[in-house]
């Protein structure tokens, strides 16, 4: 399932072609889509539903470079049309949805033109006790170089930390066979395969691909355990392979209605390490708000060509305060080789209408990264508030405003301002 590239291809001939064989499968996805539209309207018995959409979106930015001086502002302009469906038959089912973002920037040196892509496809066919089922997803993203974000680039927009303009084309292809083995026992095999490939900075391409048998075992209406073993393959251009075997005990323990435990704790290996992997949620609901706690240990691929080990931990708390108004508390700890992050929030909104909603972000994110001159501290504070307006049906509005202060050990004190309107209509189809 790898992307063969010959090795004498050089690095950018990789990347070019990677990206082609992605427009290649979005191209494919389409025309399945599109297929099963056609398939759909031929009068074979099923039930077919889908919406279209578009968005647009306009902000201006004071300092988006975060300068001492020779401050630039920049206006962006973006465009999002998109369509998502599904097919439902009495035995199989199939779900789409096709997303694009083309973005105009007024500073091409500060935020360069981009398309991006949001893709996705997923079907099941059900068998009594065997179930087929199988998606794709692919996507674009471009980042800048005056985005600060709390841990290392890999796809995760909200996860970024780049020094360079980057973009990104992630595929993931996957599978997974279910039997019944009995009425509590449920045997699986799964494999995936992602490949992602970067342009411009110094990130290093790589296909990661998984195959995994486990089963699902019911001890009791509120107790089951999910077995796996999992081997993985890792390649990274240029960089030797590196294969990974994991073993995973998993425990879903619904203690109460209101109480909720799901832990998974693996035994890792590869040629160079052995660890302890964990992912673990626990969730409750009291009487006027619910409190989430979750752990996480992985090894997993990043844009440095390396496996790297990142731990992270999370409380989030929610409170109703009335019919109308709702506020949160979230703390969130993450680590890795290259830099500890600390984020603690704060959210609200209020239901001024019907139709109107007002709310408010409040972010404080710390990192700390290590080099040959020593660790450096950096610190943000970030205000968000905003209106979200239903104008009328499938019509909504969206009025925000960010201001942000970054004080770093290198650097000093820095500010910027945006606002943003986004309005969005959807058109359903029956």
């Amino acid at each position: 399932m790898f992307l063969d590239v010959p090795a004498s291809v050089p690095h950018h001939g990789k990347r070019q072609m990677m990206n082609l064989r992605f427009s290649h499968v979005a191209a494919g996805i389409l025309y399945v889509c599109v297929a099963g539209v056609a398939f759909v309207r031929t009068g074979h018995a099923a039930d077919f539903t889908s919406t279209a959409r578009v968005s647009t979106q306009g902000s201006y930015e004071t300092n988006p470079e975060l300068a001492q001086s020779n401050k630039t502002h920049v206006a962006e302009k973006q465009l999002a049309p998109g369509w998502s469906g599904a097919l439902d038959g009495e035995t199989y089912g199939l779900d789409f949805d096709l997303g694009a973002t083309f973005v105009r920037s007024s500073d091409e040196t500060i935020t360069p033109d981009s398309l991006r892509y949001d893709t996705t496809l997923a079907g099941d066919v059900d068998f009594d006790l065997v179930r087929l089922s199988g998606s794709v997803d692919y996507f674009r993203r471009a980042f800048d170089n005056t985005e600060f974000n709390d841990n290392e680039l890999v796809t995760d927009a909200d996860t970024a930390s780049v020094s360079n303009n980057v973009t990104v084309d992630d595929i993931t292809l996957s599978s997974r066979l279910e039997h019944d083995w009995s009425d509590r026992t449920t045997l699986f095999l799964e494999d995936s395969l992602r490949s992602v490939a970067f342009t411009g900075g110094d990130s290093t391409d790589f296909t990661n691909s998984t195959v995994a048998v486990g089963g699902n075992y019911a001890w009791s209406g509120k107790l089951t355990l999910t077995p796996e073993i999992q081997v993985r393959r890792f390649e990274p251009v240029d960089v030797a392979p590196t294969n990974v075997v994991e073993a995973n005990m998993g425990v879903n323990y619904q203690a109460s209605d209101t109480s909720l435990y799901n832990v998974t704790v693996g035994m890792l290996k590869t040629s160079e390490q052995n660890s302890v992997t964990f992912d673990a949620t626990y969730e409750k609901t009291f009487e006027t708000f619910v409190f989430q706690l979750t752990g996480n240990r992985e090894v997993s691929p990043s844009d440095n060509g390396e496996l790297r080990d990142s731990k992270s931990v999370g409380v989030d708390i929610s409170h109703d305060v009335s019919d109308y108004t709702r506020i949160g508390l979230v703390g969130l700890w993450r680590s890795n080789e290259a830099l500890e992050a600390r984020r603690w929030g704060f959210n609200m909104s209020h239901d001024f209408s019907a139709d109107v909603v007002l709310g408010l972000n409040l972010d404080v994110v710390q990192s700390i990264t290590g080099s040959a001159a020593g660790e450096t501290t950096t610190m943000q504070y970030r205000a968000d508030p905003f209106v979200n307006w239903t104008v009328v049906e499938n019509l909504n509005a969206r009025l925000s405003y960010r201001e942000l202060w970054q004080d770093a050990d290198n650097s000093g004190s820095v500010n910027t301002r945006r606002v943003t309107l986004a309005v969005t209509y959807t058109h359903p189809f029956n």
